[in-house]
């Protein structure tokens, strides 16, 4: 039989994905999971290119410490606002490409169910590239919930 004993949230901290908590947090208690919440921090510069000094961005490495501390409180606080009464929970930030860290991310913790928000891209663009949930859903290798987070009723 299945089981679901560890769900990952992923969110960006945005208004769209805290209208989800409420959802992820009555899944998460209905089936007494251990609830992983994720925040990725894209790489909009590649580390290898920092590492070899082939550019030189002054104080490179305090902007990422201070953009990790910054997103560490921030993560804290919206766990601690939706899930504070939840037993079993971790949080993590996680760098890179937002659907490869979550895939990653799902696959080094042994995640049973990923619960996502999904906004349509609108025209050619969303059809062509799809967004990140899309590409999680089609990668990974658990069921993945995606839920538009502008359809949740109130």
């Amino acid at each position: 039989m299945f089981q679901i004993e560890k769900i990952l949230f992923p969110t960006d901290l945005s208004d769209a994905t805290s209208s989800l908590a409420p959802l992820v947090k009555q899944i998460t208690e209905l089936f007494h999971a251990e609830l992983h919440v994720i925040s990725v921090i894209a790489n909009p510069i590649s580390q290898d290119i920092i590492s070899h000094d082939l550019i030189d961005i002054p104080n490179f490495h305090e902007y990422q410490k201070e953009l990790n501390a910054t997103l560490e409180e921030k993560l804290r606080s919206f766990v601690e606002e939706f899930f504070t009464d939840l037993d079993k929970k971790t949080t993590s930030i996680v760098r890179g490409d937002p659907a490869e860290a979550i895939i990653h991310y799902s696959k080094d913790n042994s995640i049973d169910l990923i619960i996502m928000g999904s906004i349509t891209k609108p025209g050619l663009v969303g059809r062509i590239f799809g967004g990140t949930a899309h590409k999680v859903a089609a990668n990974a290798t658990c069921p993945v919930m995606s839920v538009n987070p502008f359809k949740i009723k109130k």
